[in-house]
């Protein structure tokens, strides 16, 4: 909040859809007071992404010049501009409807664990090769009808700048940290009934992290993954090779 309070956004939506007896967090009182964040309690709904993203889009596409989407592990990196005002009064953005910035997706930094710190200090490092593969979008205000067909592509009918800033994206954090956040569910952006599928989001994790028996055997003790887990031959092929070495 404080990070983006900095950067000059005027105000932040925040859709809460945490289970409704569960997961809490607290909003420091200040940011309420000033109205600065205003929080929509949608505890209990899942799924529902892009439901999140039009909701908040047509509720006040009329109030502001630029509306920016973003989850809560990212953070807009703006090279040369510390005020986002300044950045998107560019004369290069006077006709775009909506500015795309890439993912720069950091890795977990070879921690096991969670340490105390900003992300920004604990994962500098970034998977190189894959810098370009997608992002998100800030979008200009008062455009009728637009339709959100997934969190990282709005409306292919909108006028599209590219720009070479960066998304800076925290998915995995540490192994026990990715952990946690696999055991509290995946989820499709329609919401449309899916299992999550064990072996999908581990290969992500060990494509983007370095492999290691540590991770595989902390992994398999606090997912219980045995000879009997469904869906994991090929995650089960990669922990044998590492422990015949």
């Amino acid at each position: 909040i404080e990070y983006y309070k900095k950067l000059g956004i005027d105000k932040i939506y925040l859709y809460d859809n945490n289970d409704i007896n569960g997961e809490t967090f607290e909003i420091p009182a200040k940011y309420i007071d000033e109205r600065f964040i205003e929080i929509i309690d949608w505890r209990g709904i899942k799924t529902q992404q892009l439901k999140f993203f039009e909701e908040c889009y047509h509720a006040n596409y009329q109030k502001y010049d630029w509306l920016m989407f973003y989850d809560i592990d990212e953070y807009i990196n703006l090279t040369n501009y510390s005020n986002i005002h300044n950045y998107v009064s560019q004369k290069k953005f006077e006709n775009c409807q909506l500015i795309y910035l890439n993912w720069r997706l950091h890795t977990d930094n070879e921690k096991m664990f969670y340490e105390n710190g900003t992300l920004f200090e604990r994962f500098p490092d970034y998977y190189r090769k894959n810098d370009y593969r997608i992002g998100k979008s800030i979008i200009k205000g008062n455009i009728k009808n637009i339709i959100f067909e997934s969190p990282h592509y709005i409306d292919k009918k909108l006028y599209k700048c590219k720009d070479f800033d960066y998304i800076e994206h925290y998915e995995f954090k540490s192994t026990e940290e990715f952990i946690n956040k696999y055991k509290r569910g995946y989820n499709n952006w329609h919401g449309n009934k899916i299992q999550s599928v064990l072996f999908d989001r581990l290969s992500t994790y060990f494509k983007e992290n370095m492999i290691t028996l540590e991770k595989i055997k902390y992994i398999e003790k606090e997912l219980k993954i045995n000879k009997n887990t469904t869906n994991t031959k090929q995650y089960e092929d990669i922990s044998i090779k590492l422990r015949k070495q």
